[in-house]
């Protein structure tokens, strides 16, 4: 018998006999080819706006809210109001253009980006679910002063509210992140959805920045 009729035998032999032939590896030990079907679940995560300023919190906080030369709002430290206002000095973040929307207009980083806001719903058995949210400025924002968020919760059984202030959450300075509640829910799909018009934060630059609202769904059972 030649070499390659053994080899041929022996494949025929196993196969009959039920033994499987192993199949090609990838570096984590998965088949050649196949990906993993699970993923880790993670919050629901967008970006944070800026729409205004409260002076008297920028002021608190060694800031002045200023004009700028073509119309524009800043807040920007309390040395250099003059320097701005007249153009020489020229702020890159915390800047409201005049019409009031959020883009950059050549002010460097965009003008309206605040951070990022973030809801999650996690079932966790018995018609119950796990209700988390928070926010995280971007470094030019300053610190957290106050906080006014809401999140609604749609399921089979209707629609309710969560409300939230300062003190229903932590502080972590750049960063705030409500203490979880646990819902009792319908079975079924449920959306957890931050109230955009309604969830703001105030920044120790006396930024005010709302969330853009993002949604969270799962499965309650």
């Amino acid at each position: 018998m030649s070499k390659m009729s053994a080899v041929l035998a022996a494949i025929i032999v196993a196969t009959a006999s039920g033994c499987a032939l192993d199949e090609p590896k990838d570096d984590e030990g998965q088949p050649a080819g196949s990906e993993s079907t699970q993923e880790e679940a993670k919050p629901t995560s967008v970006g944070m706006v800026l729409t205004g300023f409260d002076p008297e919190v920028a002021r608190a906080n060694g800031f002045e809210i200023v004009t700028l030369p073509d119309g524009a709002t800043a807040s920007v430290p309390q040395d250099l109001v003059q320097a701005a206002a007249s153009g020489e000095y020229r702020p890159t973040d915390g800047v409201l253009p005049p019409h009031g929307g959020i883009e950059s207009h050549g002010y460097g980083s965009g003008s309206g980006e605040c951070g990022t806001s973030w809801v999650d719903i996690s079932p966790i058995g018995n018609h119950k679910a796990a209700l988390s949210s928070g926010m995280d400025l971007v470094s030019a924002a300053g610190s957290v002063v106050g906080v006014t968020w809401h999140i609604n919760i749609h399921d089979t059984g209707g629609t309710s509210q969560q409300g939230y202030g300062t003190s229903n959450g932590v502080n972590y300075g750049a960063s705030w992140v409500a203490y979880t509640r646990i819902l009792g829910l319908s079975p079924g799909f449920v959306d957890a959805t931050i109230v955009w018009y309604t969830s703001w934060v105030a920044t120790s630059r006396g930024w005010l920045c709302y969330s853009v609202g993002p949604t969270a769904t799962d499965i309650i059972y």
